[in-house]
């Protein structure tokens, strides 16, 4: 596992989402000692700068599409991704 800042992580925060309440995933953060924490269901709320930034990241993500003279919907990853650039 090829690390970019040298440290594994202490905890990983998700929401209950079926993407990570996995077996595999359980057994991942188990034999590297990391602690899988979960946000309370149905409480967008606690995850609020989370929410605001993909908030943000889409509706600038719609804007560009909708500004564009023609929709090619492979451009949509790439005006995502320059949506993320400027946020950041």
């Amino acid at each position: 596992m090829d690390l970019q800042h040298h440290k594994t992580p202490e905890a990983f925060r998700t929401d209950n989402g079926g993407e990570y309440v996995t077996k595999d995933l359980k057994v991942f953060f188990e034999l590297r000692g990391i602690i899988h924490e979960f946000s309370p269901p149905h409480s967008a709320g606690s995850d609020g700068v989370a929410e605001c930034l993909n908030r943000t990241i889409g509706e600038s993500l719609r804007a560009m599409l909708e500004s564009a003279s023609t929709y090619y919907k492979q451009l949509w990853a790439e005006a995502g991704l320059t949506s993320v650039y400027m946020k950041n």
